[in-house]
């Protein structure tokens, strides 16, 4: 994954223990991904935003992340990880990692590590990728 970011722009400035791993798991009782911890460890890039593919409802969409949370330049405070966690109608524990102009979220589900779109006005939700380390794979510039 480290290559991947490396070639978008991400440049480490950081280091980010297991500690953070393990107060976010001693606060919520759920375990925040080891590929998502790595990231944390980075500053998003320069050029915004970038581009990635998933389905919703069976059909091609064209995803756009223009902030990602947790990271310089924005919001990259780690103290309060945890606090940042909702729960869909169903319960699933979601993070969110970041946001695209138009307000939907992308965020880890924690229960299986996977990446989902999450739909502002919907409240719909559409599998990304099976974790954070595909999903990286995935971003590209815009053109």
């Amino acid at each position: 994954m480290e290559e991947a970011l490396e070639a978008l722009g991400f440049v480490r400035y950081r280091d980010v223990g297991p500690e953070v791993a393990d107060t976010f798991r001693s606060r919520t009782g759920l375990p925040l991904p080891p590929d998502y911890l790595a990231f944390l460890a980075y500053r998003q890039p320069p050029v915004m935003p970038l581009l990635y593919r998933f389905e919703r409802a069976g059909e091609e969409w064209e995803g756009c992340v223009d902030e990602f949370g947790h990271i310089a330049p924005h919001a990259d405070g780690l103290a309060d990880l945890a606090g940042q966690v909702v729960r869909t109608p169903t319960g699933s524990p979601l993070l969110p990692v970041g946001g695209d102009p138009g307000g939907n979220w992308l965020c880890l589900d924690l229960t299986c590590g996977m990446v989902v779109d999450l739909d502002y006005g919907s409240g719909a939700m559409a599998p990304v990728a099976p974790d954070f380390a595909s999903f990286v794979r995935r971003l590209r510039p815009e053109e």
